[in-house]
């Protein structure tokens, strides 16, 4: 029996609403951002300028929430299948840059998981904004919360 979901999709991203590959992006979407954004619609502005990019991180974890908030798995599955041509890639480097930043985070006592590490660490190099709501983020450079 499925269980009723707190994720209402009211909004969806779709192929055909995105520019293709090689815009240029303006926004990192953090994974609070594209649910906020799937559940809510109220980042609307924001996805339909087109212009932002995410991880595979990320998009892990939105389909981790999905499922976990009762969203069927194959409505879970077209929902971040959506984002696939937003995915950007990271190196081996970003990681070590990435896990310096956490480090310095934590010595101020701003706890960042490892995939907020990265997704902040790729949106700093990258000079992109990065859109979240998470606490830890707050009045860090670059970062936007809406």
């Amino acid at each position: 029996m499925e269980g009723r979901s707190s994720c209402a999709t009211n909004y969806r991203i779709s192929s055909g609403g995105w520019k293709k590959a090689g815009t240029i992006s303006r926004y990192f979407y953090d994974s609070w951002a594209i649910l906020e954004y799937l559940n809510t619609g109220r980042l609307a502005a924001y996805f339909r300028s087109t212009r932002g990019v995410t991880t595979w991180l990320q998009v892990m974890e939105v389909f981790y929430a999905l499922l976990r908030d009762g969203k069927p798995e194959s409505e879970a599955r077209d929902l971040v299948a959506a984002l696939q041509p937003h995915v950007i890639d990271f190196s081996f480097e970003d990681v070590l840059g990435a896990m310096g930043v956490r480090i310095q985070m934590a010595r101020q006592r701003r706890n960042l998981s490892y995939v907020d590490a990265i997704g902040y660490f790729i949106a700093r190099k990258r000079r992109l904004q990065f859109l979240t709501r998470d606490l830890g983020f707050r009045g860090l450079p670059g970062v936007l919360v809406p």
